[in-house]
């Protein structure tokens, strides 16, 4: 199975994820290529920028307001999520730290940069 065909056939695998094993970069690209193909993206396409951070000392910094942010989502929220999607999402707030490779859309331009 290729990076196209999993991004665009399996729904939620979030528990299932070998958090421990490298990604290689073509894959990270070849994942973004994809999620750019999203209606949203189309409109946003020349202003989006993507943060790819794989230093597990930043991951761990950029992990905490995360979870903190989707805790109280939860905590707001939860109760209009269905029980097993709510742990799915429990599960990787928990572990966000551990996966491979944190991507962040950056909309915007760079100051400097047309």
């Amino acid at each position: 199975m290729d990076a196209d065909e999993l991004l665009t056939t399996t729904r939620s695998v979030r528990r299932k994820l070998d958090l421990d094993r490298p990604v290689e970069q073509e894959v990270i690209t070849e994942g973004l290529r994809v999620v750019m193909q999203a209606p949203i993206a189309g409109n946003q396409l020349d202003a989006i920028r993507w943060l790819v951070v794989r230093d597990p000392e930043l991951k761990a910094r950029v992990a905490g307001p995360v979870r903190e942010v989707g805790e109280a989502a939860q905590r707001q929220y939860g109760h209009l999520v269905a029980p097993r999607s709510l742990a799915s999402a429990k599960f990787l707030l928990d572990n966000i730290h551990r996966v491979p490779a944190l991507a962040f859309a950056c909309l915007g331009r760079a100051a400097g940069r047309s």
